[in-house]
C-alpha cells in the first residue's frame, strides 16, 4: 500500500512480454508505401507552387500589356501654340515625322509641327500669348515650344502688340545663325544663303549669334552670318519688303470703330503715316463711324471702301509712305 505510482507502473511493465518484430518483407513494404506517399505529397506541393508562380507571372504580363495598350491608345494631348487667322494659297504641315499634309481649315498649330508654304502662299497666326505671327512665301517654320519657333528657310514677321495692346507677347525666333529676341516690336526675320536678315519696323530686337549679341532699333536692318561681322543698314516702315505681310494681317471688325481708329490701325499695319488735309477732314474722321463688318480683302482696297461710308477720301503716296485723308470735293467748304 505504500508503493508509489511509478513503482507500480514499472512492476506492470516488467511482467509484459517483448513485442514480436514484424517480418522484414512487411517492414520493407510499409517503408516503400510511406516513401511513395511522401513523394506524392511533395510533388503536389511543387505543382501548386509552380502554378502559383505561373499565375503571378501571367498576371504581371497582362498588367504590363494593359499598361502599354492604355499608354499607346491615349497619346499625349497636343499643345496649342497658335491659332490660324488668315491663309493664302496652299499651306502644308508636317506632324510627328509625317509627310506634308495640306492645311485647309485647321484651327490650331501645335508644338512640334512644321509649317511649309509655297511661292504663292502665306499664313497668318494669332500667337498663344498675344501677337500676330505671319509666315511668308516659300518658308519653313518649326514650332519648337511655347515660346520658340525655328526658321529653317524663308521669311516670317512678328507683331508683338497688334491693335495697340499694352502687353508684348513672348516669342523667340531661332535659326542656325542666331536667335532673335524682341522688346515690344514689329520685325521681320529672313533666312537667305546662310545669312539671317532682321528688319525692325517698330521697337527693338536683339540677335544672339555664335560669338556675340547685337541689337537693332526701328528703321534698322541687320545681316548676321557666321562668316562675317554683323552688317547694319536702313529700312523704312513703308519699304516694299514689308508688303507681303498685308495679305495675312489679323482680321479686324470695324463695328463700333470710328474712321480715325480704323486709320490708325491700318497705318500701323502697312507702315504708313496718316496725314489730314484739313481740320475739317480730321473732325469727320474723329466722329464718323464706319460701316460694320470684317475686313477680309486687300487692306488698301478696304481703306477706300470704308472711307467712302464715312464721307472721306484718300490718296496713297508709296514713295513717302503717307496716306493723305481729305473731304470729297462735293462736301468741301
Amino acid at each position: 500500500m505504500n508503493t508509489s505510482d511509478r513503482d507500480i507502473i514499472e512492476s506492470l511493465l516488467s511482467q509484459a512480454r517483448p513485442r514480436p518484430a514484424p517480418p522484414a518483407e512487411h517492414e520493407a513494404s510499409v517503408r516503400s508505401a510511406l516513401e511513395r506517399e511522401w513523394q506524392a505529397i511533395v510533388a503536389r506541393r511543387r505543382r501548386r507552387s509552380v502554378q502559383r508562380t505561373l499565375a503571378m507571372a501571367a498576371s504581371l504580363v497582362v498588367a504590363v500589356a494593359l499598361a502599354f495598350t492604355l499608354f499607346e491608345g491615349t497619346p499625349p494631348r497636343p499643345v496649342n501654340v497658335a491659332h490660324i487667322d488668315a491663309s493664302l494659297g496652299s499651306i502644308y504641315v508636317m506632324d510627328n515625322g509625317s509627310g506634308g499634309l495640306t492645311l485647309n481649315d485647321a484651327d490650331n498649330v501645335h508644338m512640334g509641327q512644321i509649317i511649309d508654304t509655297r511661292n504663292d502662299s502665306a499664313l497668318g497666326l494669332l500667337w498663344h500669348s498675344g501677337g500676330s505671327l505671319r509666315i511668308g512665301p516659300d518658308s519653313r517654320v518649326e514650332f519648337v515650344d511655347q515660346d520658340t519657333v525655328f526658321l529653317h528657310r524663308g521669311v516670317l514677321y512678328f507683331d508683338s502688340m497688334p491693335g495697340g495692346s499694352q502687353t508684348a507677347a513672348t516669342l523667340e525666333v531661332d535659326s542656325s545663325v542666331g536667335k532673335v529676341t524682341h522688346f515690344g516690336t514689329q520685325y521681320m526675320a529672313e533666312r537667305s544663303d546662310g545669312t539671317l536678315f532682321v528688319s525692325v519696323r517698330e521697337g527693338e530686337i536683339s540677335v544672339a549669334g555664335q560669338s556675340r549679341k547685337v541689337t537693332a532699333r526701328a528703321g534698322e536692318r541687320l545681316a548676321v552670318s557666321t562668316a562675317a561681322p554683323p552688317q547694319r543698314s536702313k529700312i523704312s516702315a513703308a519699304d516694299r519688303r514689308w508688303r507681303w505681310t498685308e495679305s495675312v494681317s489679323p482680321r479686324m471688325d470695324t463695328s463700333g470703330r470710328t474712321a480715325r481708329g480704323f486709320l490708325e490701325w491700318l497705318g500701323r499695319e502697312i507702315g504708313y503715316r496718316i496725314v489730314f488735309d484739313s481740320p475739317a477732314a480730321r473732325a469727320v474722321a474723329d466722329n464718323a463711324e464706319l460701316s460694320s463688318g470684317p475686313i477680309d480683302v486687300d487692306l488698301r482696297t478696304e481703306l477706300r471702301l470704308r472711307l467712302l461710308s464715312a464721307d472721306l477720301d484718300c490718296s496713297i503716296d508709296d514713295d513717302a509712305g503717307i496716306i493723305r485723308i481729305s473731304l470729297p470735293e462735293e462736301v468741301r467748304p
